[in-house]
């Protein structure tokens, strides 16, 4: 049954609803095209239950986006001059396939991939210059306050090295944030390496200086910005927001959470550790044909953040096993601990991999490491620790006395860092926006590239323990799409060949048909989730939506629904006193379980 009420609306806030409802929106360059392909489909089926005019901009309480995801939250949050977004889902996958190619445009002369080393050593891959225009013409004078619901883009300060979140969420208290849309999007792509770095400046009302911001990719931070949303969110209803309804920060299964990602390269053996232990800058940077260091750094940033959010939906509903003490499941760790100190040690430039393997009793191969620095991964290893302990509360550990998972009262935590340099302006966005790969690796007397992503491995662990330390619940809320099967050609965040680019449209076309996948907690991979495809459960996840959307509607005050419900609620009371059936009991009927998000 479907409950459409002509144009289309905004959403109203979640005090009216039963969820929250939260999109979230991957970094990857061209392969932005992928989820583009995955939101049209699922515009057009809230489009089939409630009119053409839908736009996710009216069903989710906040969308996110980092790098080119923060571009699409951009085209899809930004209005027009009839309060519109300017972009349909449809337009986005349209506007990359027109802008990609100039944006990153691809040389046919056959000396250019020399050439393109050359000059990405001395400075960025490409100047930025058309992508610069394109966002500035098709964002305008719109700021941050001006989107149609809440975003939340992260970004990088390279001159606190720092991550600088730009969320709707922190506006009032921090006005500094409220930032040109163009500005914003501009810096959370800039990737070091390929675009130059982004610097520009807020004022208020008067014209004085407000804040200076340096930015480079927020991908470095939150190539996944998932989690950031989530404890935007998480804080907005700690600190007693008025548009949120009761519930306690605990409450994860009131989330209904989409996250996309852009894909990533289907590799089993990327790199190995004999031959990445003779490598030196130059060869972390562009080692085996491809750029090692950049690699290890998003590719451990994104799947850390799939491995906390789905502690954060599973842990207390998992079926899984892998609550249970390590060794007793995964025999193969049982490492020598000289081998393990040495292979987290093994910093990339500075220390050689190590490699080693390990055998059972009978000297039987278990299995072979290839490490680096576990810093890549998690610098700050107390959020790694945390997890790790309510799992085993979780499963009921015999060690541990009655406590529920969510008492983190009861947890005693000594967190210890190793101290870090006071530079209160270590690089900026001008000079580093001239920076190559050579720049990147030792501009301004250090190492900017590594201090970048280590630095904003510690901040984002210290920012995501605020939503560690509110308890573990539901999963089946928890939705992500990702293709983790992508050739080297499609994995290329710059490839913009015309067979290359409608290539990514199929694989988005494919991936809708692909099964649902969820992180098996004991093995760290994504496995299919029972026989429900990416498309089934967006259909139902559009229902659901729908749903929300309809409910708030007809609780607020202040739609057309609601003023007819306030006026209908005294018939229920008599109707309901003679047996009839109450507008609330026929709701309740004709529209899709939650539940059912869930395929059993």
């Amino acid at each position: 049954m479907s409950f459409k009420e002509g144009p289309r609306s905004p959403l109203q806030p979640p005090t009216y609803g039963n969820l929250i409802t939260i999109l979230s929106i991957d970094g990857g360059g061209v392969r932005g095209i992928i989820p583009s392909v995955i939101l049209e489909f699922l515009e057009t089926e809230l489009q089939k239950l409630d009119g053409e005019d839908a736009r996710l901009a009216d069903y989710f309480d906040v969308i996110a986006g980092t790098s080119t995801g923060g571009l699409v939250t951009a085209m899809l949050t930004t209005p027009d001059e009839e309060g519109h977004p300017i972009c349909a889902a449809k337009d986005v996958k349209d506007f990359y396939l027109e802008h990609c190619p100039k944006i990153f445009p691809h040389a046919s002369n056959r000396l250019a991939p020399a050439g393109n080393v050359i000059k990405a050593l001395w400075g960025p891959k490409y100047d930025g210059g058309y992508l610069h225009n394109i966002i500035q013409e098709k964002l305008q004078e719109n700021r941050l306050h001006d989107t149609l619901t809440n975003v939340v883009i992260p970004t990088f300060d390279i001159k606190y090295l720092q991550p600088t979140i730009f969320s709707s969420y922190q506006l009032q208290t921090t006005p500094s944030l409220d930032a040109k849309l163009s500005d914003i999007c501009i810096g959370t792509s800039a990737a070091p390496t390929y675009l130059p770095s982004h610097s520009f400046q807020t004022e208020d009302s008067e014209g004085k200086l407000l804040k200076e911001f340096n930015l480079i990719d927020g991908g470095v931070a939150a190539n996944n910005p998932t989690l950031v949303a989530i404890s935007e969110v998480t804080k907005e209803i700690t600190r007693g927001s008025p548009n949120f309804f009761p519930i306690k920060p605990t409450e994860y299964g009131r989330f209904l959470v989409l996250s996309l990602g852009t894909g990533s390269p289907e590799f089993h053996e990327k790199y190995d550790a004999t031959k990445s232990s003779h490598w030196g800058i130059l060869g972390w940077l562009a080692g085996g044909g491809s750029t090692p260091l950049v690699d290890v750094f998003t590719q451990s940033s994104d799947d850390m953040v799939n491995y906390y959010i789905s502690v954060v939906f599973q842990a207390l509903h998992s079926e899984e096993n892998y609550l249970r003490i390590q060794l007793q499941t995964t025999p193969s760790l049982d490492a020598k601990l000289s081998d393990i100190c040495i292979g987290t040690s093994a910093a990339p430039t500075y220390l050689p991999s190590h490699s080693f393997q390990t055998e059972d009793s009978e000297g039987k191969l278990l299995k072979e490491f290839n490490l680096i620095d576990g810093g890549v991964a998690a610098n700050n290893p107390t959020l790694v620790a945390i997890s790790e302990v309510t799992k085993e509360i979780t499963r009921g550990s015999p060690n541990f006395f009655p406590i529920k998972p969510t008492e983190y009262g009861r947890f005693l935590v000594l967190s210890l860092g190793t101290g870090s340099p006071e530079f209160h302006e270590k690089y900026d966005a001008t000079k580093s926006s001239h920076w190559g790969i050579l720049g990147w690796l030792a501009g301004g007397g250090s190492t900017p590239l590594v201090d970048v992503f280590t630095q904003s491995s510690d901040d984002m662990v210290n920012y995501y323990i605020s939503v560690v330390f509110q308890a573990l619940h539901s999963e089946e809320n928890y939705l992500r799409i990702q293709d983790d099967t992508l050739s080297v050609d499609l994995a290329a965040m710059d490839l913009t060949t015309p067979e290359n680019l409608e290539n990514l449209v199929k694989v988005g076309v494919e991936l809708l048909k692909k099964p649902v996948t969820r992180v098996n907690l004991g093995t760290g991979i994504c496995e299919p989730y029972h026989h429900t495809t990416n498309e089934m459960a967006l259909k139902k996840f559009a229902a659901i939506l729908h749903k929300e959307k309809y409910v708030r509607e007809l609780r607020s005050p202040n739609t057309n629904r609601g003023l007819v419900n306030q006026g209908k609620s005294m018939e229920d009371q008599t109707g309901a006193s003679q047996g009839m059936p109450t507008l609330s009991k026929t709701i309740h009927h004709s529209l899709p379980d939650l539940h059912d998000l869930n395929p059993n």
